[in-house]
């Protein structure tokens, strides 16, 4: 049983591969949400770019050694991507809740 705990486990690379499929799905839908509204246009073109290399990584069982390489650059573009994505939301001025709610004299 000791035997069992120590050794670690391979991963399933159908699992793995979903995962980046699914990364690359969600960074699109985030910079299609947030570009040009909220994030300069730079930021959505890095999140494209970040998301693209990172599907490569759905053709690695396939055997082609590029695409571990690509899916790798995708993933550091990514975090450059999250890195920038928080700085800019960050910096971002505070809507004031109070322009949005009604105000408390309004007519019946």
């Amino acid at each position: 049983m000791t035997a069992a705990l120590a050794r670690p486990r391979a991963a399933d690379p159908v699992v793995e591969r979903a995962v980046a499929g699914d990364d690359a799905a969600f960074t699109v839908l985030v910079v299609i949400a947030l570009s040009g509204s909220v994030a300069p246009r730079w930021i959505g073109y890095l999140g494209y770019a970040a998301a693209a290399l990172i599907a490569t990584g759905v053709v690695i069982p396939l055997g082609l050694g590029v695409a571990s390489l690509s899916n790798f650059a995708g993933y550091v573009a990514w975090c450059l991507w999250l890195i920038a994505m928080a700085v800019v939301l960050w910096r971002r001025p505070a809507v004031a809740a109070a322009s949005t709610a009604a105000p408390a004299h309004a007519t019946r």
